[in-house]
């Protein structure tokens, strides 16, 4: 019986009773045998639960950690995303800045839009925040 466990090991890790579980990786339990997975967010990212599909049907459970009874093949994902955050930005021009972190195209950026007090748009786009 195969379990497989897939997730962005870029935003969290995952681990079994027997250590950490690779993205990708196939689990092979005994019929009815429990199974313990715990997902870990890294900083800046946040854990959305989990999604378990058997057949053509999925199940989503909260909490960071799954236990369930292997009975079939099935996957199961853990669903990390990136953490909301606020930002303050030090406005000496008067002009009003609207931002949101976002996961753009799978890259950390901010939404960035600058109004002006007239209602123009000085400048909406994004701006990565890695260097």
């Amino acid at each position: 019986m195969n379990v497989s466990v897939t997730y962005n090991s870029s935003y969290g890790t995952v681990t079994g009773t027997s250590g950490t579980v690779a993205n990708g990786t196939t689990l092979t339990p005994r019929l009815n045998e429990e199974v313990t997975l715990t997902a870990t967010p890294l900083d800046g990212y946040v854990f959305n639960g989990w999604t378990v599909t058997k057949g053509t049907e999925s199940t989503n459970y909260s909490g960071t950690s799954l236990t369930f009874v292997a009975t079939g093949e099935m996957s199961v994902t853990a669903n990390f995303a990136l953490a909301e955050t606020d930002y303050i930005i030090d406005n000496t021009t008067g002009t009003t800045l609207t931002t949101s972190r976002v996961n753009y195209w799978e890259h950390n950026a901010i939404k960035l839009t600058l109004s002006t007090d007239d209602g123009g748009i000085a400048y909406n786009g994004y701006i990565s925040l890695f260097a």
